[in-house]
Formats: C-alpha cells, structure tokens, sequence
C-alpha cells in the first residue's frame, strides 16, 4: 500500500502545526507578561514604601517575571514539567497554581499586616491577573 503523503509533505505539515503552537504558547505567555507588566509599577511603588515587609511578594514578582520571560525567549518550558500535559494546559495550570495563587497569597497577606490603599490596588490587580 503506497504512502499518500510524501515525507517532505508530512515533515511542512508537522512543521506548520508545530510552529502554530508555538505561536499561540507564545501569544499566552506575552499577555502574561503584560499583565505584570501593568502590575509592576505598584509592586515597585510597595517596595519602596515597604522595603522589608514586601520582600516575599516582591520575591514572587520577580521570579514569576522571570519564569514569563525565560517563556517568551525559549518559546518552552523550563525542563522540570510534566510531558503528558498539553503545552497550554500546562503553562495555564502552572502559572495559576504556582505564580498567580502565591501572589495573591503573598499580597493578601502582607494587606492583612499593613492597612494602605496600596495594598488593596496590588490585590485586585493581582486578582485581574486570574481573570
């Protein structure tokens, strides 16, 4: 039975698919990044006024900052991910669980110690990161 596809076919086929998800892995972790982007003026604005205190969500920010870049710049994953998820279920998923929750955690818990509207505007705009 003759193949129907020549390997060169299959292979831009492939090829096509691949780089359409990148694209769009692409596209998700760039509008993440805005989103911090648009955030990062109030962290830094906490950080100066809480130098101390704010070290865990500053902490968080940054990494979390760094995590989106290494994303944007690799087009991938760093290497300690689950390989049985979907590329978009993963970045999702990990973002949400490991970035996003800790954040809000972080925030909410340094808003509980020190009242100042400051604070109250980094958590919502933290929660609008959820969204």
């Amino acid at each position: 039975m003759p193949l129907k596809k020549t390997f060169k076919e299959f292979s831009d086929e492939t090829t096509a698919l691949v780089n359409k998800q990148n694209l769009a892995f692409f596209e998700m972790a760039k509008e993440e990044y805005d989103k911090l982007k648009a955030i990062e003026p109030l962290v830094k604005a906490i950080k100066k006024k809480y130098p101390v205190e704010s070290n865990k969500v500053c902490n968080i920010f940054s990494k979390y900052e760094s995590f989106i870049g290494f994303v944007i710049t690799f087009g991938c994953f760093p290497d300690d991910y689950h390989p049985d998820l979907q590329w978009n279920t993963r970045f999702e998923r990990f973002v949400q669980e490991n970035w996003r929750n800790n954040l809000l955690k972080e925030c909410g818990a340094l808003k509980a110690r020190i009242k100042d509207e400051l604070l109250d505007k980094l958590c919502n705009a933290v929660l609008l990161l959820r969204e």
